[in-house]
């Protein structure tokens, strides 16, 4: 196993494109590139989760926002596809951190994910309500 970075304020999503490992950093608000240097995509996030790549297209979860995300990988192009998702802790509440546990590593929490399907779609996990939702492509996709 090889550390890549380390340091991080709570990475929860990972997706790869071409050689790029692209992390999403819920507790820092951004996406970040890891490569010789950590270097930020996208920022201003509420707290981003999932993460996926179709294409140069980057789709972020932003459980904080309730919104799902896409820009492209310079962190340009950011426009939002969704908004008032069933993602992330209700209005008022403070999502705590549990971080690991025993022998579970990694985070215990609730985390919404998305991922891109080969037919252009995007499938969502609404950890909120239990639900997976699908966003059909249209034009604007």
């Amino acid at each position: 196993v090889t550390e890549l970075a380390a340091g991080l304020d709570r990475p929860s999503g990972v997706a790869l494109h071409g050689d790029t490992c692209l992390v999403a950093e819920e507790g820092g608000g951004r996406v970040i590139r890891i490569g010789a240097q950590v270097d930020t995509v996208i920022d201003g996030l509420g707290a981003p989760q999932g993460i996926a790549v179709r294409n140069d297209t980057l789709y972020i979860v932003d459980a904080g926002n309730k919104e799902l995300l896409a820009c492209e990988l310079d962190g340009s192009a950011r426009q939002t596809l969704a908004t008032g998702l069933p993602v992330g802790a209700p209005p008022g509440v403070l999502p705590k951190f549990l971080g690991p546990i025993g022998t579970l590593s990694g985070p215990m929490g609730p985390f919404a994910d998305v991922v891109a399907a080969p037919d252009g779609a995007l499938y969502l996990s609404a950890d909120a309500e239990g639900s997976v939702m699908c966003l059909r492509p249209s034009a604007d996709l």
